[in-house]
């Protein structure tokens, strides 16, 4: 079968995750996060709701790879970004 070569990226907030690895043609993002060792090591971005994207487009789990994408897994938000826009810019202007 023939082989394709991927990316997977995890940010998180104070280091990067970068894992390169060659994999099957036709292999779903599901089969190759299942390939690597990141459930084990960051369980808490594992879960049956997490959201991916490739090369910053939101995908589903069942996409199926092409040779060079970039797999990347979207941290949960902690703060809604109009709420923090929002604090922010009444600290700016002193309504604290």
């Amino acid at each position: 079968m023939p082989k394709i070569w991927v990316e997977i990226v995890l940010a998180l907030e104070d280091k990067q995750y970068l894992l390169r690895f060659e994999t099957n043609e036709g292999t779903t993002i599901k089969e190759a996060l299942l390939q690597t060792d990141l459930k084990g090591v960051y369980p808490e971005y594992f879960q049956d709701s997490m959201e991916l994207g490739i090369f910053g487009m939101k995908v589903q789990d069942d996409y199926v790879l092409k040779n060079e994408d970039r797999i990347e897994i979207y941290r949960p938000l902690k703060v809604d970004p109009k709420q923090n826009r929002r604090i922010r810019s009444e600290k700016k202007n002193g309504k604290n």
